[in-house]
């Protein structure tokens, strides 16, 4: 895989900014991947849903597949969370990023006043984490009416 131009990681951060602007804190995952979905679509972002991604182990194929729950220009894994980012989050997805031969994943948590995303890149055994934005909500730019409660 090649590596990821900062044009589509930007797009990405951009798209989740929106989701997060829009719905604000304490929904769910589901609905967080739902609209994340919607707003990839309407910004003509590449992505798979629930993407299947072979499992290597020692040079070796595995019979299995590993889901994500976005793959995005078709190189990048992106795993939203409803509630703040913890350490086995990070651990497990980067576990996932090498068993998967990925180079790169984005975690988002939608759970906080502000957007956090983490990125993690992996070459073979060696990975790095680092804290990519967080993103305080704006007004929304969308065109959707305000309904009432």
């Amino acid at each position: 895989m090649h590596a990821l131009p900062e044009a589509n990681v930007q797009s990405l951060l951009d798209a989740m900014a929106e989701v997060h602007t829009v719905l604000g804190q304490h929904h769910t995952t589901d609905v967080y991947k739902a609209a994340l979905a919607i707003e990839l679509e309407l910004r003509q972002i590449p992505y798979q849903r629930e993407a299947p991604l072979p499992v290597w182990y020692r040079g070796e194929r595995l019979g299995t597949n590993q889901p994500v729950s976005f793959l995005c220009f078709g190189s990048v894994l992106l795993e939203p969370k409803a509630r703040a980012i913890t350490a086995t989050d990070e651990t497990n997805l980067m576990n996932v990023v090498r068993g998967t031969r990925s180079r790169v994943a984005l975690l988002a948590s939608f759970g906080g006043d502000a957007l956090q995303v983490r990125r993690i890149r992996s070459q073979g055994l060696v990975s790095s984490v680092d804290t990519l934005t967080s993103v305080e909500p704006q007004p929304s730019s969308s065109d959707d009416p305000v309904l009432p409660m």
